[in-house]
């Protein structure tokens, strides 16, 4: 990869914080999840209750990553960046 290639991956796709997800996908709809974020500023919800979890994955709507392993969740994120930077 070049020069120019890392400096554009990195725009797009740093930071980027891939946790599973502790009700197994039941709210968020993935096993594993990539949020653009530092790790510290992923939402505290995503780990909270029942209650707080299902509330805050109706409500959420920054784009997150999804899958059933790691790899497919960035990937997911990657094309749902892809498709934002498309549309501006």
């Amino acid at each position: 990869m070049d020069r120019r290639n890392i400096i554009i991956w990195l725009n797009r796709y740093y930071p980027t914080t891939i946790i599973y997800d502790r009700f197994g996908g039941i709210y968020s709809e993935g096993k594993w999840l990539a949020f653009p974020l530092e790790h510290y500023n992923v939402p505290p919800e995503v780990d909270g209750g029942d209650v707080v979890s299902s509330v805050f994955w109706n409500y959420y709507s920054e784009p997150v990553g999804k899958g059933s392993s790691p790899e497919q969740a960035f990937a997911n994120l990657k094309e749902i960046i892809s498709n934002l930077i498309k549309e501006d």
